[in-house]
């Protein structure tokens, strides 16, 4: 779910009267009958809390939908995380346990990750094996080595897990200077000499001088023609 924004090639929007993040994460509950609430997603962990928000509901064995953040519970989830410091663990788990419990949930939290992606079985299995989810069925496909095992997985997914996520990129309207900082969603420029460098999506949107500077933009004006070798 992406609210507008007033960049690029929007139709005017009146900022006093628009759609925003915690509009969408406020009517989720309404719009979903109950079945999802703005509890059931968690800011991306990567960025500024603003920038996104992202969860999973999943189907149990009991063909009951639950968000992986109900199943693993908002405190053991951001403990896993690396949120909270100074805290003992209320499960027991190895150092190596927990790096790779929450490798992986970073990675399912990931803006890059996808059902289809390939290693999102190993992510899975780490999260399923170490939180007590319920989901054995998913946990023995995700585990085992059995002929047509990812086929078989990437179809349960398909069947039991749903993706949520939203994403508010800002225009001029609602900059925020904190979230450039934070951003983990850049475009390649190349500014004065030549100088590459990465620049926050929403800037490089909002401001035409900035936009200019795209390594896509300048390599249409600048292209330098590459002589053809002969042929015989």
């Amino acid at each position: 779910m992406q609210p507008q924004f007033g960049s690029g090639r929007s139709a005017p929007i009146d900022p006093m009267d628009r759609l925003t993040h915690t509009g969408v994460l406020a009517r989720l509950e309404s719009q979903t009958g109950g079945l999802v609430t703005w509890r059931d997603v968690t800011a991306l962990p990567c960025s500024h809390p603003h920038c996104c928000s992202v969860g999973y509901l999943i189907r149990d064995d009991d063909a009951e939908w639950r968000s992986l953040v109900e199943l693993i519970g908002h405190e053991q989830l951001k403990e896993h995380l690396g949120l909270v410091s100074n805290q003992i663990a209320s499960v027991e788990l190895s150092q190596q346990m927990r790096t790779a419990v929450r490798e992986s949930l970073l990675g399912l939290l990931s803006e890059q990750t996808s059902l289809s992606h390939p290693q999102i079985g190993d992510l899975w299995r780490n999260v399923c094996e170490n939180c007590d989810l319920g989901l054995g069925t998913l946990l023995t496909l995700a585990s085992g080595a059995l002929p047509g095992r990812r086929q078989k997985l990437r179809r349960l997914l398909g069947s039991r897990v749903v993706r949520l996520t939203v994403k508010p990129f800002m225009d001029i309207s609602t900059m925020i200077e904190e979230r450039l900082l934070q951003c983990c969603v850049h475009v390649g420029t190349r500014g004065e000499g030549n100088a590459d460098q990465c620049a926050p999506f929403c800037a490089v949107q909002a401001w035409s001088a900035l936009g200019r500077q795209r390594l896509s933009a300048v390599a249409s004006t600048n292209h330098r023609v590459l002589p053809l070798a002969d042929v015989r």
